[in-house]
């Protein structure tokens, strides 16, 4: 549907991509926010970006995540350091 409204193949590669992380994202959370899960690994391979770099290996709870922005306008907890993220939360779990 995206090439069909003229969108770029590369850019609706990264909105596809994108959605489906987002979508990962969003029912591990919830999951995790059922169980009581509150505390979050920020994780995954080497960060290119500045936003990744600071808050990679790093432990948060849902309500520091929720306060983050990483200047994409996209939200932190269900995309991390943006579009084409490849971090991941990690739950913590006692």
């Amino acid at each position: 549907d995206l090439i069909k409204q003229n969108v770029a193949a590369s850019n609706a590669t990264t909105l596809a991509n994108t959605a489906i992380a987002q979508f990962d994202s969003a029912y591990m959370h919830e999951v995790c926010e059922q169980a009581g899960i509150e505390e979050f690994l920020y994780d995954g391979m080497p960060a290119q970006r500045p936003f990744c770099q600071q808050h990679l290996g790093h432990v948060y709870t849902t309500d520091e995540i929720l306060a983050m922005d990483n200047g994409q306008g996209l939200d932190v907890l269900t995309s991390l350091g943006g579009y084409n993220c490849v971090h991941f939360w990690t739950p913590i779990i006692d």
